[in-house]
């Protein structure tokens, strides 16, 4: 079960507090706001509790399952997106593993929707306010944001932004195409999961710099390329 920690807003590039971190008010311009904080309130398995005696481990929590179909802005790219992540790989390792990969995956297919931010190479746009999730049965911490939306004028749905433009590209993959969408999903849970050690995010911010994203999407490619190739044309 997954707990909100901390929220915060974008403007102008900075980022500023909402919340406070541990009932303090703050103003910051990074993302190291309070991570020391992000602990569950559980006590760990086979942990000493009141009354003596080791508590018995329990079962792990189940793996999470693929989402229906029915609502999902895009079922058919998420699926892709599911099977990429769903075993243990270099793929799935980037992002924590599959237990947290799929469990972030899921949260963000659930708030995606389609609307169209106009012809260019934005393929999905993510904004606004954000959450930042301590998830104790995942192992993981993320951050979701307040909009998340498919651009219907970009490389997720369109080759080419109009007509006789040259056919858009998402990392060597042609744009529209089964491994573009799954990489462009792949991109985004990028700047969605904690970093190892809790020093900003996998991916660092990327709106408004082109050469950043390309960057960017090169080094999930780089993570990812053969589970992508498996996917098929």
């Amino acid at each position: 079960m997954r707990s909100p920690v901390v929220s915060f807003t974008r403007a102008a590039g900075a980022l500023v507090i909402v919340l406070s971190c541990a009932a303090r008010a703050a103003v910051v311009t990074d993302n190291d706001c309070c991570y020391e904080s992000l602990e569950s309130a559980a006590p760990d398995v086979g942990a000493v509790v009141a009354g003596g005696g080791a508590r018995a481990e329990a079962a792990p929590p189940p793996a999470p399952r693929l989402l229906p179909p029915a609502g999902l802005a895009d079922a058919a790219s998420y699926a892709d997106a599911f099977r990429v992540l769903g075993e243990e790989n270099s793929c799935s390792r980037f992002y924590g593993g599959p237990r947290v990969a799929l469990t972030v995956l899921n949260s963000l297919a659930l708030q995606l929707r389609r609307r169209a931010l106009g012809p260019g190479p934005v393929g999905i746009r993510m904004s606004g306010d954000y959450t930042i999730y301590r998830d104790g049965a995942a192992g993981g911490t993320y951050r979701l944001f307040g909009e998340a939306f498919i651009n219907t004028n970009g490389p997720f749905l369109l080759r080419t932004p109009m007509p006789y433009a040259p056919r858009m590209q998402v990392g060597r993959f042609a744009a529209e195409t089964r491994q573009a969408k799954a990489l462009l999903l792949l991109h985004e849970l990028g700047h969605l999961v904690l970093a190892p050690g809790g020093n900003g995010w996998l991916l660092p911010d990327d709106g408004g710099d082109a050469r950043l994203s390309e960057r960017n999407t090169q080094t999930v490619e780089s993570q990812c390329l053969k589970q992508l190739l498996a996917l098929g044309a």
